[in-house]
């Protein structure tokens, strides 16, 4: 039996199965993605901040509700760094609803005639990279990916446990 914890992802394991968890590599997309997410949410976020502030008349009420918005992105986007598979899911979720927010914003600044050629472009770019980033953080082979992550870190962790337990007998 081997007993090397520190093998590498092959996506032969993910199909056959492997007794024991492998070590996962965690893709460079992924971090591409918490990136991109990063920079995009900010946008959201400032959007939501002015509609808050517009709405109330208590400003510190609409600072807290931003507070809270940017926390809980932030920890969106570790976790997904992290590979975990809820916040993959999640992530896919909220790149989806972006990219569905764009079409609808490109569909009627069209419609209403204000709409360039940059602009088009632009959202067209946007659109693709919000739908891809969604795609991938959806797909099956990431979320088996993180499965993987997860069970590797939980033997890793048991292993390390029951050593420590060994070595203070």
């Amino acid at each position: 039996m081997e007993n090397n914890l520190d093998l590498t992802f092959s996506s032969d394991h993910i199909k056959n199965g492997s007794p024991l968890p492998m070590k996962v590599n965690v893709p460079k997309t992924i971090y591409l993605i918490a990136f991109f997410l990063f920079f995009m949410m900010g946008g959201y976020i400032r959007a939501i901040q002015h509609h808050l502030i517009a709405e109330f008349a208590s400003q510190s009420f609409a600072e807290a509700v931003v507070l809270f918005i940017i926390m809980l992105s932030i920890a969106l986007l570790i976790a997904i760094a992290f590979l975990n598979r809820t916040a993959l899911i999640i992530g896919a979720v909220i790149m989806g609803l972006m990219s569905l927010f764009l079409v609808s914003g490109l569909v009627s600044a069209i419609y209403m005639g204000i709409a360039n050629m940059p602009m088009i472009i632009g959202s067209f770019i946007m659109i693709a990279l919000f739908s891809y980033c969604a795609w991938y953080c959806g797909r099956k082979r990431t979320l088996d990916l993180a499965n993987m992550h997860a069970a590797y870190k939980k033997h890793h962790a048991m292993v390390k446990q029951v050593q420590k337990s060994f070595h203070q007998r």
